[in-house]
C-alpha cells in the first residue's frame, strides 16, 4: 500500500508514521510511506504517482487541507483523503470536499487501524479484476493477467499473458489511473505496462515476458527506473 502525510507537525507526523509502519509489519504487507508539503504531493501527483491514502492535516501554512485535498481530486477523482485534526469545527467542511474520513488528532491510534482495515478491504475487493461495460458488452479479467496496454486510435487495448486481447474506448492514461499504481507503469505515451512480466530493462528499452520491446521515454525514463526499483525490491 502507498500512504501520503502531509502534516506540517514534524513530530506528529513521525508518530503517525511509526503508527502505521507498526500496523504493517505486524500483517506482513508491505507498505511505502512518503511524508511530504502540500506543494511536493502535487508535484508527485502530476508525473503520475498515486496513493492509496492521502492523510492531511486541516491546519498548515501556505495552502491548507482543505484546499489541498480539493487539488488532490482534480487530480485523482478516486482519491481517499483521511484528514487529521484538532479541531472538530473542520468536519463539516471535510466532508464537502469529498474526506473519505475526518480523525482527531488525539484518537489517531484508536481510529487508524479502523481505517486502513476498512481501506484493505476495499482493495481485496475491487483490485483483483478489471471490468469493460459498454450497451452491448461486458468483460471482466484479472488485472494480474494484464500484461501492457497499447494505443490503437480511440481505444485502449488490452494484451493479456494467455494472449487475449481486450478493448475500451478510452485513453490509455484514463485507464492507467484505474489500476494499481503499485503494479503498473507508463513507459511511453499511450504505453503501461505491468511491471510483473518486465524481463529487461536497459537502453531505453523494455523486454516484456512475451518478447515483445518497448521504447521507453526520456521523460518517463527516471520514473520507469524508480517504480521498477521500489516494485522488485518488495518482493526481495
Amino acid at each position: 500500500m502507498r500512504i501520503a502525510i502531509v502534516d506540517d507537525d514534524i513530530f506528529f507526523t513521525g508518530k503517525v508514521e511509526r503508527t502505521l509502519k507498526t500496523y504493517f509489519e505486524e500483517k506482513g504487507d508491505p507498505v511505502k510511506i512518503q511524508c511530504c508539503d502540500a506543494e511536493a504531493l502535487l508535484k508527485e501527483l502530476q508525473v503520475q504517482n498515486r496513493y492509496d491514502i492521502y492523510f492531511v492535516d486541516v491546519e498548515m501554512p501556505g495552502m491548507d487541507g482543505l484546499e489541498l485535498a480539493e487539488k488532490i481530486h482534480e487530480i485523482d477523482a478516486r482519491a481517499r483523503v483521511v484528514f487529521l485534526t484538532s479541531f472538530e469545527k473542520y468536519a463539516y467542511q471535510g466532508y464537502r470536499v469529498k474526506a473519505y474520513y475526518y480523525m482527531m488528532k488525539d484518537a489517531y491510534q484508536e481510529e487508524l487501524p479502523q481505517v486502513l482495515e476498512r481501506v484493505q478491504k476495499e482493495e481485496e475487493s475491487e483490485k483483483d479484476y478489471y471490468r469493460i461495460l459498454t450497451e452491448t458488452r461486458y468483460c471482466k479479467f484479472k488485472m494480474s493477467d494484464i500484461l501492457y496496454l497499447t494505443k490503437e486510435k480511440k481505444y485502449a487495448m488490452f494484451h493479456c499473458v494467455d494472449g487475449s486481447e481486450y478493448r475500451e474506448r478510452k485513453s490509455v492514461e484514463n485507464v492507467y489511473h484505474s489500476l494499481p499504481q503499485e503494479r503498473f507503469v507508463v513507459i511511453n505515451r499511450g504505453i503501461v505496462v505491468n511491471m510483473k512480466y518486465v524481463m529487461k530493462y536497459g537502453k531505453m528499452e523494455l523486454t516484456m515476458q512475451d518478447g515483445k520491446v518497448f521504447p521507453v521515454s526520456r521523460r518517463e525514463n527516471v520514473i520507469v527506473k524508480r517504480k521498477l526499483a521500489d516494485y522488485f525490491g518488495t518482493l526481495l
